[in-house]
């Protein structure tokens, strides 16, 4: 059986000035990610040093969508339910190479993502910190894109 080779790098976000390193994993199968939660999708996924994942994803409800993350302790066996990235209200938007960023640095993990702007006109990127993926710091805007 041949074996595949995943390479899981994220686009890495500018979170710290320490270097988040790239971890490739060798698997019997190819993978798949089995996350607790129903219509996910874009998942960037995270090992830490500590053997640990955390996985951000996009999830569609009530037509829009959110940022969501999950922890696994276990390699991926198991997963916490989804917790909250985004804030409530928020659409987030992307898709493949424009989805969310998910990179580990000296503050821990950081997500980056593009949303509409709250109140129309545009849209904006936005990041957020968190020290394990089971809680996450009120989002921070980066940048407005306004027309996109």
């Amino acid at each position: 059986m041949k074996r595949a080779t995943v390479c899981l790098v994220g686009l890495l976000v500018l979170c710290s000035s320490a270097f988040a390193q790239a971890t490739t994993l060798r698997f019997e199968t190819a993978p798949r990610l089995a996350l607790p939660a129903p219509r996910v999708r874009d998942p960037r996924i995270v090992l830490r040093a500590s053997r640990d994942l955390a996985v951000i994803a996009i999830q569609e409800m009530e037509g829009k969508a959110r940022l969501i993350s999950f922890t696994s302790s276990d390699g991926g066996d198991s997963f916490s339910d989804p917790v909250p990235v985004s804030l409530p209200g928020a659409w987030v938007f992307g898709n493949g190479e424009s989805g969310p960023a998910l990179a580990l640095g000296s503050r821990g993990l950081c997500a980056a993502w593009h949303q509409a702007r709250t109140g129309g006109g545009g849209t904006e990127v936005v990041v957020s910190w968190s020290d394990t993926g089971e809680q996450w710091s009120k989002p921070v805007r980066l940048a407005d894109q306004a027309g996109i």
